[in-house]
C-alpha cells in the first residue's frame, strides 16, 4: 500500500501546471463522456500530503447522493478525490458542501477525478433542468441496458431449449444404438451357438 501510494504521490507531482478549458460541454455531452455523474457531499478534506516538488495535495472524501449514471457497487457509497492545485484542472471541492460531479477516469484504481473543465459544479447552483436532463438520460440508459438483457436472455432461452433438443436426441439415438449393439451382439452369439451345435451334430452323424 505505501509504494502504490509513493508512486500515487510521483504522478501527481507531473501533473501540468496550468489548466485551460474551452467551452464547458453540455449536460449530454458531459454525461456521455463522463466515467461517473452524481450528487454527493464532501465529508473530508485531508490537506496533509505533498508532493516530491514540494506541492500540497488535497485527498478529498464524498458520500454519494444521487446517482445519475451506473450504479455503485454494493456498498460502494464513497469516492476519494484528489486535488494538486498548482495551476491544474482538479476541481477544488470544499468540505461539508454538495456538489454535482461528472466524475472523470482516473487514472488511479483507487483515487477519483473531476475536472474544471467539466460541469461539476456546486449543486446549489445547479438549474433544476439539468437535473432534468440527467435523470431523463439515466433512465434511458437504464430501459437500454434492461432491453439488451432481454434480448440477450431471450437468445440464451432460445440456445439454451436448442441445446436441450439436441441432447434429447443424442440420448434417443445413443439408446437406440446401445440396443442395436445388444442385439447384433446376441445374434452374433445365438449364430455361434448354432454353428457349433450343427457341427456337433455333424459328427455324430459321420459317426454313425
Amino acid at each position: 500500500m505505501k509504494k502504490l501510494f509513493l508512486l500515487l504521490v510521483i504522478i501527481l507531482s507531473n501533473r501540468a501546471f496550468g489548466c485551460s478549458c474551452a467551452e464547458k460541454p453540455s449536460v449530454k455531452d458531459d454525461w456521455t463522456y463522463s466515467y461517473d455523474v452524481y450528487t454527493a457531499k464532501i465529508i473530508s478534506v485531508d490537506s496533509s500530503h505533498y508532493t516530491y516538488s514540494g506541492n500540497r495535495f488535497y485527498l478529498i472524501n464524498a458520500k454519494i447522493i444521487r446517482h445519475y449514471k451506473n450504479l455503485p457497487d454494493p456498498g460502494y457509497e464513497m469516492r476519494t478525490f484528489y486535488f494538486t492545485g498548482g495551476g491544474s484542472c482538479d476541481f477544488a471541492f470544499q468540505f461539508g458542501k454538495e456538489y454535482l460531479i461528472y466524475e472523470s477516469k482516473s487514472a488511479s484504481p483507487i483515487l477519483s477525478h473531476a475536472s474544471l473543465c467539466s460541469r461539476t459544479a456546486l449543486l446549489s447552483k445547479i438549474k433544476p433542468e439539468e437535473l432534468s436532463e440527467l435523470e431523463l438520460l439515466n433512465n434511458k440508459n437504464k430501459s437500454a441496458k434492461n432491453e439488451a438483457f432481454e434480448i440477450v436472455s431471450s437468445i440464451n432461452e432460445k440456445e439454451f431449449s436448442r441445446l436441450r433438443q439436441q441432447a434429447r436426441e443424442a440420448e434417443n439415438f445413443t439408446t437406440y444404438n446401445l440396443l442395436l449393439i445388444i442385439l447384433s451382439a446376441m445374434l452374433f452369439l445365438t449364430t455361434i451357438i448354432f454353428i457349433i451345435l450343427y457341427i456337433k451334430a455333424k459328427k455324430k452323424l459321420n459317426r454313425f
